[in-house]
């Protein structure tokens, strides 16, 4: 068969094994992805598209022993482990999903960072799921002096948000001030998600003095034009509507290209 994309291959999978088990034969069904590693030598690749593909269609038990062959083909590659991790995860092994994930979020993928969003929001949920959080957001504490970190200055970023999300901005709080001190790459998007985690505080002063920074020392206009928009938005949070009126007419005069200005 021919595939356009990776994606409609999966969804071929899977629809042709969930038709077998419609007709009672579940054990035709997981001989589907089978077909993949049934030849003498199967590439590394194959092996691991048929652990995934079983893994994600109800066989995760199949898809264990497949996924520990990838790994010993290929032992550096961090996509094997992150979906062996989520296998572990279906079949309630969360302490050794949760081992695996760390590991990949100390050596990256050749020492460059993992697809980070993805990694650090499924370790979140593992440990959520295994009712660990208090233990994992330590762990996450323990990395933000870690400069030796695949990615870090995109992790602080990364994990400060997942603080916001999971309800602990007063977590975040370090995370992003962690962020927008060592990295100046990072600044602006720092101390934007900063302002909305003191937001979610209530705690406008603090807000408000990021506001006043940032107006300061960013260096981009689309920044400076966030800052002021913010400005105005902490005034409307607090019930002055007129000032915060009055914030955002004068950045849609005098800013009227920015995409914050419209927003005001």
């Amino acid at each position: 068969a021919t595939f356009t994309n990776f994606s409609d291959m999966l969804e071929n999978y899977a629809k042709l094994m969930e038709l077998y088990k419609l007709y009672g034969q579940p054990d035709r069904a997981r001989q589907v992805p089978m077909r993949l590693v049934a030849g003498t030598s199967p590439t590394v690749a194959q092996v691991q598209l048929a652990a995934y593909i079983l893994a994600t269609n109800g066989h995760a038990g199949d898809a264990v022993p497949l996924y520990e062959r990838a790994i010993q083909m290929d032992p550096v590659n961090p996509t094997y482990r992150f979906n062996y991790a989520g296998c572990l995860r279906r079949l309630g092994r969360l302490n050794e999903a949760d081992t695996i994930l760390r590991d990949i979020m100390r050596k990256g993928a050749a020492g460059k960072p993992y697809n980070i969003d993805d990694l650090y929001l499924t370790a979140y949920q593992v440990n959520e799921q295994n009712k660990n959080t208090d233990a994992f957001v330590a762990f996450l504490e323990g990395l933000i002096p870690d400069s030796s970190l695949p990615g870090h200055p995109e992790v602080l970023v990364t994990v400060g948000r997942l603080m916001v999300k999971y309800h602990k901005p007063e977590k975040a709080v370090q995370f992003f001030t962690a962020a927008a001190l060592n990295y100046p790459g990072q600044y602006d998007e720092a101390m934007q998600a900063l302002i909305e985690a003191y937001v979610a505080l209530k705690d406008f002063p603090s807000a408000e003095r990021v506001v006043s920074d940032m107006e300061t020392q960013s260096t981009t206009t689309a920044a400076i034009a966030a800052s002021r928009y913010d400005r105005a938005f902490l005034k409307s949070l607090q019930g002055d509507v007129d000032g915060a009126v009055t914030l955002w007419s004068a950045l849609a005069d005098e800013m009227p290209d920015q995409k914050a200005a419209v927003r005001g």
